[in-house]
This record gives C-alpha cells, sequence and structure tokens, in this order.
C-alpha cells in the first residue's frame, strides 16, 4: 500500500517538474554564460602584474 502511494505522490512531481525544467531551462544557460567572462579577466590580470 506505502508503495502505491509513493508512486501517486512521485508521478504528480514527475509532471511538476517537467513543466518548471521546461522553463527554467531557459534562464539556467543564459545564467553560466555570463559565469566564465568573469574568470577570464582573472588569469590576464595575474601576467600583467608579472610584466610590472
Amino acid at each position: 500500500m506505502v508503495i502505491t502511494k509513493a508512486k501517486g505522490k512521485r508521478q504528480k512531481a514527475k509532471g511538476k517538474r517537467q513543466k518548471a525544467k521546461g522553463s527554467f531551462v531557459l534562464p539556467t544557460p543564459h545564467t553560466p554564460h555570463p559565469t566564465p567572462h568573469t574568470p577570464h579577466p582573472t588569469p590576464h590580470n595575474f601576467p600583467l602584474i608579472t610584466d610590472n
């Protein structure tokens, strides 16, 4: 009986998760893009200091 109840709850969660994933997938990839840009300037500063 417990397994049947869990299965019913799991199906509902999956349905809600799929909808959220579709909406979240778009905004999620946009955020990681700007993140890699920040690390780029970091390595450039290192060589600049060495040149000085």
